[in-house]
């Protein structure tokens, strides 16, 4: 930017019409020079840790508070001795399991990337400025592995390219065109990237094990199909891509051969701005083996399935929106000093 005024008056504000009612903010975008080629480049990585990460309570913890919980209602304990025996040994990791679901779903740390190139220069009668922004951030939370056939990686990209051209056409002529285009794309999983976080902090460790030993995920009659890591990496992904672009052009005659300080100018603008989503989604089988331990110590299990697994992926790219805008303006303008007066309009 190189330079931002607002116009309040009514006066100032004129030239824009019934869209300058409430004032307008004017930005001028930095132009290119005539002094050679000057180019700039920055880049800057960034790491991402974890500043505090919540502390859970393991199997045996949860298990052990859950009784005492239940106790102080006048209620039965849900978990024996020998159940609590095993979230403590981890001796049936299936029935009795210790799942950190925090671990489970992040890594350790997140990066960024943040690149930006400037190119100016231009001659006397030919100018530019191009800016190029790149920039990138990939999250903590972690990807699908498995299945190839879409990407959870869960990133936000951004690119950012403006050109402004000055040009002299003849002495008294000049055009200025002006180009920015925006790209963002958000990727993910299809279960959302916030509302996974609900899963990771309102499922207990002793809830059930990520997979049985046959593969099937883990899940219950209580928490459904809302296995953290499942929802994460083997629901689908969603990919949000917005963008947009701006151009303007304008060219401004002197009109000095009729009377000096006069001037005519013709500008068009266009705007395209538009978003799209797109989206996979697959189902999984999930299961429970209504573990218990009789008082003997033998383990009884009934096995319950619930869902299916999806052969095919099931896909939708539609538009979320699509605006297209433009605006034309002709204007003369006269401006002249007369020894010490001015005039102008």
């Amino acid at each position: 930017i190189e330079s931002c005024y607002v116009l309040k008056d009514a006066a100032a504000a004129a030239l824009y019409g019934m869209r300058g009612a409430n004032g307008v903010i004017l930005i001028t975008t930095k132009r290119g020079t005539s002094n050679g080629l000057n180019v700039k480049v920055d880049y800057s990585f960034g790491v991402s840790t974890q500043f505090r990460s919540p502390d859970f309570a393991n199997a045996y913890t949860y298990a052990n508070t859950l009784n005492t919980a239940l106790g102080g209602d006048g209620l039965s304990a849900r978990y024996n001795t020998h159940e609590l025996d095993a979230f403590r040994t981890g001796i049936y990791p299936y029935d009795y399991p210790d799942v950190d679901w925090w671990d489970e779903t992040l890594n350790k740390t997140g990066f960024t990337h943040n690149l930006k190139m400037a190119f100016s220069g231009g001659s006397e009668k030919f100018r530019f400025y191009t800016v190029v922004d790149y920039y990138r951030d990939r999250s903590m939370l972690k990807k699908n592995t498995e299945d190839t056939r879409y990407d959870t990686t869960p990133t936000d990209t951004r690119l950012t390219v403006r050109t402004n051209l000055d040009v002299n056409v003849t002495k008294s002529t000049y055009l200025k065109l002006g180009i920015a285009g925006k790209m963002k794309e958000l990727r993910g999983t299809r279960y959302g990237r916030n509302a996974i976080f609900s899963n990771i902090y309102g499922t207990p460790a002793a809830a059930f094990p990520i997979r049985y030993e046959n593969g099937i995920f883990g899940g219950s009659s209580v928490y459904g199909d809302k296995n953290p890591v499942a929802l994460l990496k083997h629901y689908g992904h969603i990919r949000n891509v917005y963008g947009s672009l701006l151009a303007d052009l304008s060219i401004r005659q002197e009109l000095d051969m009729l009377t000096k300080g006069l001037a005519v100018e013709a500008a068009i603008s266009f705007d395209n701005i538009g978003g799209m989503y797109e989206t996979s989604s697959k189902g999984y089988r999930y299961m429970n083996t209504g573990a218990s331990i009789a008082d003997d110590g033998t383990l009884v299990t009934t096995p319950t399935i619930w869902g299916t697994d999806s052969e095919t992926l099931g896909h939708s790219q539609p538009f979320e929106n699509l605006l297209f805008r433009s605006n034309f303006q002709v204007k003369a303008d006269y401006n002249r000093t007369f020894g010490k007066h001015r005039i102008g309009g």
